[in-house]
């Protein structure tokens, strides 16, 4: 995938956060989906259909999205 895959989408996460959420992408679109840091940021890649992944992202974003302010409570909490 880092080779031949194409891109999806880029965000700012963890990777305690992104790699299962990846998984989850993955597991629910039934296709091949990685990621990597690039500049700081996640690059999420796909092969196969990019019409089921994008389904998939849209579909599991607020998971994401909870994750990483549930991480951000955890490790930055208000004093």
């Amino acid at each position: 995938i880092f080779k031949k895959g194409l891109a999806v989408c880029t965000f700012a996460a963890p990777s305690i956060v992104t790699e299962p959420w990846v998984k989850r992408v993955a597991a629910d679109s039934g296709q091949k989906v990685d990621w990597h840091y690039s500049g700081g940021r996640v690059n999420m890649l796909y092969l196969g259909d990019y019409a089921k992944v994008k389904a998939s992202v849209e579909k599991l974003m607020s998971e994401l999205d909870d994750a990483c302010r549930a991480h951000h409570r955890r490790h930055h909490p208000t004093v």
